[in-house]
């Protein structure tokens, strides 16, 4: 009987470790923020997931413009942009296929 328990505890624990390993199907979303052609610095960018209602990525361009986010869910990604008083200032859209993809989503604005 002893030898039966161990088997199943053993067995659970390898279950409980694969699923814990699958985790989170994410990838990675790159941009760059322009005003007006030129890199815009410290803009606030947002990311959300159709594909998951509860997420929300948030990030900030460094001096270049750029930003990057690394854990945005698989499926549709909206990606928008707001300046450093907080007003809006462009979006974009792209899909993440499978886990581990990266796509590249420019957000260029004028005012």
């Amino acid at each position: 009987m002893k030898r039966f328990a161990v088997i199943v505890s053993a067995l659970a624990m390898l279950l409980l470790a694969a699923a814990w390993a699958q985790g989170a199907a994410t990838g990675t979303v790159n941009g760059n923020v322009t005003l007006n052609g030129a890199a815009l610095a410290n803009a606030a960018v947002v990311l959300t997931s159709s594909g998951s209602s509860a997420y929300t990525g948030k990030t900030t361009t460094d001096a270049n413009g750029n930003f990057s986010v690394t854990d945005a869910p698989v499926g549709t990604v909206e990606v928008k942009a707001y300046d450093a008083q907080g007003a809006f200032l462009v979006s974009a859209t792209g899909i993440i296929n499978k886990a581990g993809d990266v796509i590249t989503l420019p957000l260029s604005a004028t005012r």
